[in-house]
């Protein structure tokens, strides 16, 4: 045995230096057979010279914990329990060795960090996650990973991705645990989304300025030619009904800009949906050489939607088929009950975003060549076309509209097979539709001056709806806000003219606006009836007005026609559903 391996192994004060033979305490000891036993070493392990292996042992575990120290990552070694321990909530993870990035990381010494028990690096609201982390790692081939916080000895926190596997030693589990800043990750995912967000942003602006450039060019220049022909009756009506159409034309592509806001919702009521599938397929098929198939069930449940907005979704995806066929083809539109988990429920592919109960599906297929496997994740982006004509808005609106009524819209496409796009909705099995079908005409008006408060802070929408309505029949009373308002309606009272109806704008910057004054106003004439009008169409007392206190809404802007047929609906006595 080499001289620096018995150094290592110090006998003195257990045998005399000089003997060979030793009795301690009666037993006679070899000292060979004292020096392999205290060693570890059987007899052919000194003979075929452990000594070098041994070197080379400790050489590479040098060489591995230099590795771990130099790693960016803190990595850790920690004993798993066997079992819970049974008077504690979470079982006692101990730390057995730890890297210096640990250390670093988390601002400890190495020694202060092997004193803590592993969870006590994490918050509490995490504990029971890693619990459940460690415990299932057995049956995990490649390990895991988990999302959580470190805290440091300041107790700031940190993000971190936690991945370990399971190791044995001695038969004895313990995980080996790599701790991976993720702070600097988790900052430029949140630039490259925040330069994704501005991109799609600066998009859709570019799409909403050229449209309403596009809009305002054309009014312009209508009212340009009215203003060159004033001699020409004939020819000035015709130019300022194109402006106008030009003006509805501006006005869907603000609602279609308004199903993006947040919080906007749809002003329900029931409806047939086959109603509404029918009017849309007359309507975009009219002069096409697009031949239909629509399929409805007698039994068709109802649904409680926006009429209007719904609408807007059947036309956008009809509208769509029809572009996808230049040269004619066949449409296919069913229209179904779907009630989920029946037998007949729709296949798994929408059961996937279907909840439970009733629901009802309208699906529309065309023949045409399909959408690329590589634009389908794109077509629901607001601008995002593929059409030399077209502003992209169809499709994003559709499906804002449909979620924004808790339902789903989805579509799957083959390259030289067509598209299919269904959407479904929240169904009642209520027999009765209560749909109101508005008139193509309004109502006549009857011969009473009924009487008129039109509250607007703006000046010209106050003035000319002033004129518009004393021109059709009314007597009006204009305010600016609802002070003025409920003053005007003391005054009414007291002169024994009592008002019929209030048309009230939502929003008045710095005074009282139509929701605070519907209140005041109704408590002193509760037979007031109130008509919410506002530019904000997604403003909840838009979408729910009679919680607010109102008995009709109408959206700005909107057409002389529309204001009288609501007009004339109140006054009849004859309400709509709210």
């Amino acid at each position: 045995m080499p001289e620096t391996m018995n150094r290592s192994i110090p006998l003195e004060g257990l045998v005399p230096e000089n003997d060979a033979d030793v009795d301690l305490q009666g037993a006679t000891i070899n000292r060979d057979a004292l020096r392999r036993r205290i060693i570890g070493l059987g007899e052919d392990s000194i003979h075929k010279s452990y000594y070098p292996q041994l070197q080379q042992r400790l050489r590479e575990l040098h060489r591995f914990k230099t590795l771990l120290d130099g790693s960016n990552e803190g990595i850790f070694l920690i004993r798993l329990p066997d079992s819970r321990q049974p008077d504690s909530d979470m079982p006692d993870v101990a730390m057995v060795d730890v890297n210096e990035s640990a250390c670093v990381q988390l601002g400890y010494s190495c020694q202060e960090i092997l004193e803590l028990s592993f969870f006590d690096l994490f918050p509490t609201k995490d504990h029971r996650r890693l619990e459940s982390f460690l415990s299932t790692l057995e049956q995990s081939e490649h390990g895991r990973s988990i999302i959580t916080e470190f805290i440091r000895s300041n107790g700031e926190c940190f993000p971190v991705e936690v991945s370990s596997r399971l190791v044995r030693f001695d038969l004895a589990p313990y995980a080996v645990v790599v701790v991976r800043d993720i702070s600097e990750r988790l900052r430029m995912e949140e630039e490259l989304q925040r330069t994704g967000n501005l991109e799609a942003l600066g998009v859709l602006a570019g799409g909403i300025a050229h449209d309403f450039n596009n809009f305002l060019t054309a009014i312009m220049n209508q009212i340009s030619l009215a203003k060159l022909h004033l001699d020409q009756t004939d020819l000035i009506l015709e130019k300022l009904t194109y402006a106008e159409n030009a003006c509805l034309q501006a006005k869907g592509l603000t609602q279609q800009l308004l199903t993006f806001a947040k919080g906007g919702e749809p002003v329900r009521r029931v409806a047939s949906m086959a109603a509404l599938v029918g009017d849309a397929l007359r309507l975009v098929l009219a002069g096409t050489n697009v031949k239909p198939m629509l399929t409805i069930p007698d039994d068709l449940w109802l649904v409680d939607i926006d009429p209007g907005q719904i609408s807007q979704v059947l036309n956008n995806l009809l509208i769509n088929a029809v572009q996808a066929m230049p040269e004619g083809g066949m449409l296919r539109v069913s229209v179904r009950n779907v009630m989920m988990h029946a037998e007949d429920a729709l296949e798994s592919t929408l059961e996937e975003h279907l909840p439970h109960g009733d629901h009802l599906c309208v699906t529309i297929q065309d023949s045409g060549p399909g959408i690329p496997e590589e634009i389908l994740p794109k077509i629901f982006d607001p601008y995002f076309t593929t059409k030399a004509q077209g502003s992209g808005l169809g499709l994003a609106t559709s499906y804002s509209i449909v979620r924004k009524h808790g339902g789903t819209l989805t579509v799957k496409s083959k390259l030289g097979q067509g598209a299919t796009f269904t959407f479904c909705l929240p169904a009642t099995r209520s027999e009765t539709d209560t749909a109101q079908r508005q008139p193509s005409e309004p109502l006549p008006s009857t011969e009473v001056a009924h009487r008129i408060l039109f509250m607007d802070d703006d000046d010209m929408i106050r003035e000319s709806m002033g004129e518009i309505l004393e021109g059709i029949g009314y007597t009006v009373t204009l305010v600016r806000d609802g002070r003025e308002a409920l003053e005007a309606l003391h005054r009414a009272r007291e002169d024994n003219q009592a008002f019929d109806v209030a048309i009230m704008d939502l929003t008045i910057p710095g005074g009282i606006g139509g929701v605070e004054a519907v209140g005041r106003l109704k408590a002193v004439d509760p037979l007031l009836k109130a008509v919410v009008s506002s530019g904000y169409s997604t403003a909840p007392a838009m979408a729910h007005y009679r919680e607010y206190g109102f008995d009709a809404v109408v959206a700005k802007p909107y057409t002389v026609s529309e204001l009288r047929h609501v007009l004339d609906r109140l006054m009849s006595g004859d309400e709509e559903e709210g």
